[in-house]
């Protein structure tokens, strides 16, 4: 079982910066009173950072197991179980993996979140920028920890990076680096289809775990669309895959025999 899906708007997602659990995804509205609700869903088995709130607290146990300290008391939770937890309480606990709980707040849990912005990278950038590709190619190759990519693949990635026709950037949430794309750009012989003789291909689409969901590929493609009209570019490429295939669909993609394509 799960939330239904209307309950994740990307815009609601609790940055992982204010959780107090880690791997786990939470969503929150506020009250015309300021007063909140949220829900999670925690997706390892995992200990919460004993932690305090000015204001009551309020929650229900939807699926799984949550152990709940209050002031050092254990309070078992299971689904269907709900709990009280009064402002000033020092609170903690344990929680298995799949547990999903909704919590009500007396006060303002969730501060709000700052609209991602985009920047261009530079050659100052170089090493965050490697750390994050290799990041991404763990992640795509499903490597193991001791598994690594050998330094000549990297060094071809740093390399293009510096001297190859492309734009990288970066979504941030405020001072963190939230996802990179890339789009790589092609010169060809001017033809009636491609009067500017530039096309080019989108690559390296990557948003991080902590940021999924609140519309971060989509707004690095958005401005790498917008960069490529600027620069007469008239067909942009992609492989895409079955992850982004919405995404890509919803900007005007279209399938062809060698992938993706849009037509600006």
């Amino acid at each position: 079982m799960t939330f239904p899906e209307f309950m994740f708007n990307p815009k609601n997602k609790i940055p992982a910066s204010q959780q107090n659990t880690p791997d786990i995804e939470g969503y929150y509205y506020t009250a015309n009173d300021g007063s909140q609700m949220a829900f999670w869903t925690y997706k390892a088995d995992r200990v919460s950072k004993e932690h305090k709130h000015d204001y009551d607290e309020w929650m229900l146990c939807v699926e799984g197991e949550y152990i709940v300290t209050i002031d050092g008391a254990e309070h078992t939770l299971r689904a269907g179980d709900e709990l009280f937890i009064p402002k000033g309480s020092l609170q903690g606990g344990r929680v298995k993996a799949g547990t999903r709980s909704i919590h009500a707040f007396g006060g303002k849990r969730i501060s709000e979140q700052k609209k991602m912005t985009i920047k261009k990278t530079t050659p100052n950038d170089i090493e965050t920028l490697m750390q994050i590709r290799l990041e991404m190619l763990r992640v795509v190759n499903n490597l193991k920890d001791g598994e690594s990519f050998s330094d000549q693949l990297l060094e071809c990635s740093r390399e293009y990076f510096l001297n190859g026709d492309q734009t990288t950037v970066f979504a941030m949430d405020g001072d963190q680096i939230a996802g990179c794309a890339t789009l790589s750009y092609i010169n060809i012989m001017p033809t009636f289809d491609h009067p500017t003789g530039k096309r080019a291909h989108l690559m390296n689409v990557y948003t991080r775990e902590a940021f999924r969901r609140r519309g971060v590929g989509k707004l690095m493609v958005q401005f790498l669309i917008d960069e490529a009209k600027s620069r007469g570019v008239t067909e942009i490429s992609l492989d895409a895959t079955q992850m982004g295939h919405f995404l890509y669909k919803s900007l005007g993609f279209n399938d062809n025999s060698e992938g993706m394509v849009l037509s600006i």
